[in-house]
């Protein structure tokens, strides 16, 4: 299933004319429902539908790297390798004071006086999270900044497994898909986890129409949910995320 035909599929529970007659407001609904099911599918506990590897760049003198600049990622599942050095892990360090403070607290010593005692650069990372400024103008709320240490005195390339975000469509692109789209999550899981989600999503806007389908859709988001492992009909939920939808539905329903 490209994008455009999940797009359609979307539009088809809220319009019943033709698509040339779909005014702008329609699509604007469409293209939050097909966001919201890709946030919540990358909320799951399983990293299958995000997990990705990539290399980080460092330059001579260099010591921090922007993983959601480069991958719009922020979130860093490891490891941390150097492929170049018989694929050489980097350790990582979970506390930023004694990130910072590193050499002089377990070494004793300066930066500069433990390579030179043969620490190869680098050795150890952090992984530093920051709301950004660019918040404030609608784009993402945090960078993750890879920092190493030691800092490099040549050029190297760090290897690394991260979660990258959801996509986020703009309802002028939804609106302009020619249907050579793909969607951005694993083919096997469009029809059976992408859809239900959006359609589920769907059925918040003013203009749903097709009540007589609401059980089913219920009961296919219900099952989608269930293979993300966000939430659990027999177990109870493992997300606040789930927890609030069944209490939506739960709320409808009365």
């Amino acid at each position: 299933m490209t994008l455009k035909e999940l797009r359609d599929n979307v539009l088809r529970v809220l319009w019943m004319e033709g698509a040339g007659t779909i005014p702008d407001y329609i699509y604007e609904d469409a293209t939050t429902a097909i966001n919201s099911a890709l946030q919540l599918m990358h909320q799951s506990p399983l990293d299958y539908f995000r997990k990705e590897e990539g290399t980080l760049y460092y330059s001579a003198g260099t010591s921090s790297a922007n993983l959601n600049t480069l991958y719009g990622a922020n979130e860093l599942i490891g490891p941390v390798w150097i492929e170049a050095e018989n694929n050489r892990e980097l350790h990582r360090i979970t506390d930023e004071s004694e990130f910072n403070q590193f050499f002089p607290r377990f070494y004793g010593k300066t930066e500069a006086q433990a390579v030179a005692d043969g620490v190869p650069a680098p050795s150890y990372y952090f992984v530093k999270t920051r709301r950004e400024a660019a918040e404030d103008s609608g784009r993402d709320s945090s960078g993750a900044y890879i920092e190493i240490k030691p800092t490099p005195t040549a050029d190297v390339s760090i290897s690394l497994i991260y979660a990258r975000k959801a996509a986020v469509f703009e309802t002028s692109y939804i609106k302009a898909l020619s249907g050579s789209e793909v969607t951005p999550v694993p083919a096997d899981a469009v029809e059976t986890i992408l859809l239900p989600l959006a359609r589920m999503y769907a059925m918040r806007s003013h203009f749903f129409f097709e009540k007589d389908k609401i059980p089913m859709f219920e009961q296919d988001s219900a099952r989608a949910m269930q293979s993300l492992q966000v939430s659990d009909p027999e177990m109870g939920t493992k997300s606040h995320m789930a927890e609030q939808l069944r209490k939506q539905f739960a709320s409808e329903e009365e």
